[in-house]
């Protein structure tokens, strides 16, 4: 009896082992789905927007299209502005590009202390947080950089690794800047502040997706932005073109990516750097224009000399960048897109304008080199150097026996006088980032052999119709300010051409030493990059009076 009891309890003992385990096991199980029930349940809850950013990544298996074979379809490598959708609706037919959702929760209440952590930035999104949405689609977040992003590309992909890792990280990074993100509207007012601040969120990822951070290209703009110190006595100090409508233009700005869109009444430097590169190659070739074809260039057709500078600027940058889709496009937009062609050439136009204010003003400070005075004997000598033109050549004044004054010339010295000379050099060679001093290349002899340098003809004679204004403004005795418009002087201006013109064709020697001498005026008499101090004592010279 003992035997069987000690047996019978031993029996009894592991049935009771085996059922608490079963128990154990099944408690387990059914916490875990009331986990997995509940995760889903918030999950559900703390969805408030899901964010599209068009990426060109690798597209999963996606249902066949239901349309027609012959019904046409429209592609285009533009993103447009979604319409707004409804809950309803959340179906949509498989796109030819892939779509990579970005979304952004909000915070439950036991994540208060990370609030503004996750507002002012978004999160740093790993390939663990993979997930499914409502519709059992891949959910990814976009990635944080180029590499990154050809990662999620090539990844499984056999093919695509067997090419080489910086061609395809070149490739990557292209098509990773060239797409912008569309924000979808929110599905009721209660997401409303949400909305506002994914969309400062997003937008400040999606600066990741502007050619800003390429090094290359913000080397190449930080190099044409070098130097130009001088642009901010070109206008108001900060390059801004105020004449410009602020809606011109804006709604086609967004059928292009962000890299191509203009910020209107923003200085230069605030623009993009492909938008800045254009602006400043734009402002180049207008100066050239200037200073080798005509110094009233752009008051003749405005909107004709916009175009041009424009178009040529788009022209070199695509060539300085043979196979850039970025320079392309841009180019792209140069050529289709007339209103932003025009606000991008209005930069040009303006700083060529102030370029001839420029010599304007200068001439109203150097004029006093004459000496003629004021009152009824400054009118007289006024008259003598306005009677044929003769104020271009250095002399003195005189009378002739009618007791008239006259301005007797000095021989050989047409064009030098010092109020022209002066002129020049205070306008556009006053310091060494001035952008005649950047022009150095096209003052190029006339005579073949010589290497003596020459200015352009629009060069001497604008200054000269300069000088004239100015002189006509003290006609009086007294100075009375005129405008100086292509209307009132632009016959003046090319009477002045004419003359040298004429001097070419039929005495090119003689052309080739006058302008040769100009230049050597001018330029042999820049100002000094250095000022000695001066550590002279000013009272050795002072002598006490004796008493």
């Amino acid at each position: 009896m003992p035997k069987e009891t000690s047996d019978t309890s031993a029996l009894r003992q592991q049935e009771r082992k085996k059922t608490a385990a079963k128990h154990q096991a099944t408690q387990e199980k059914a916490d875990k789905k009331l986990m997995e029930a509940s995760s889903k349940n918030r999950k559900s809850k703390d969805n408030a927007l899901e964010t599209k950013v068009w990426l060109p990544v690798k597209k999963a298996s996606a249902p066949r299209s239901t349309k027609k074979r012959g019904a046409s379809s429209l592609e285009s490598d533009t993103v447009k502005k979604p319409a707004k959708r409804s809950k309803s609706d959340n179906t949509s037919k498989a796109d030819s590009t892939a779509c990579v959702t970005a979304v952004t929760r909000q915070p439950s209440s036991s994540t208060k202390k990370s609030v503004r952590h996750s507002q002012s930035r978004p999160r740093a999104i790993t390939p663990e947080d993979e997930d499914e949405d409502d519709e059992g689609r891949n959910v990814f977040h976009p990635p944080s950089s180029p590499r990154s992003f050809l990662s999620q590309s090539l990844s499984g992909n056999e093919e695509g690794n067997e090419e080489g890792e910086e061609e395809a990280l070149s490739r990557a990074a292209i098509q990773f800047r060239m797409e912008k993100p569309v924000f979808l509207e929110p599905n009721n007012a209660a997401d409303s502040s949400v909305t506002a601040t994914s969309k400062k969120a997003t937008s400040a990822a999606a600066d990741l997706f502007l050619p800003d951070d390429d090094e290359e290209m913000t080397a190449q703009a930080l190099k044409d932005d070098s130097g130009d110190e001088d642009e901010d006595e070109d206008g108001d100090g900060n390059g801004v073109v105020e004449e410009q409508d602020e809606d011109d233009g804006q709604d086609d700005d967004e059928e292009w990516p962000r890299y191509l869109q203009f910020k209107p009444k923003l200085s230069i430097k605030r623009q993009t750097p492909l938008v800045r590169m254009l602006i400043r190659r734009a402002i180049r070739i207008g100066h050239i224009i200037i200073v080798t074809e005509d110094g009233f260039a752009e008051s003749q057709d405005r909107e004709e000399f916009r175009s041009i500078v424009v178009m040529q600027a788009g022209d070199d940058l695509e060539k300085e960048n043979p196979g850039s889709q970025q320079f392309q496009l841009m180019n792209q937009r140069v050529m289709d897109d007339g209103p932003w062609r025009q606000l991008i050439g209005e930069f040009a136009a303006e700083r060529a304008s102030i370029a001839r204010s420029k010599m304007r003003s200068a001439a109203l400070v150097h004029v006093t080199s004459y000496c003629f005075g004021e009152d009824e004997a400054g009118a007289d000598r006024v008259a003598a150097l306005l009677d044929d033109s003769v104020f271009v050549y250095q002399g003195h004044y005189a009378k002739d026996n009618k007791d008239i004054v006259k301005w007797v010339i000095t021989p050989h010295t047409v064009y030098q006088n010092p109020a022209i000379i002066k002129t020049i050099r205070r306008a556009w060679f006053k310091t060494p980032t001035a952008f005649g001093t950047k022009l150095n290349d096209f003052y190029m002899s006339s005579l073949e052999g010589s290497s003596d340098k020459e200015f352009p003809i629009p060069v001497v004679a604008l200054a000269a119709t300069t000088v004239y204004a100015a002189l006509s403004m003290w006609s009086l005795g007294d100075f009375v300010d005129h405008d100086f418009s292509a209307d009132a002087y632009k016959e003046t201006y090319d009477r002045h051409v004419h003359f040298f013109e004429e001097t070419k064709k039929t005495l090119p020697l003689a052309f080739h030493d006058i302008m040769s001498k100009i230049y050597k005026l001018v330029r042999d008499k820049q100002p000094s990059t250095q000022s000695a101090a001066s550590k002279g004592n000013p009272f050795i010279y002072y002598q006490p009076a004796t008493i």
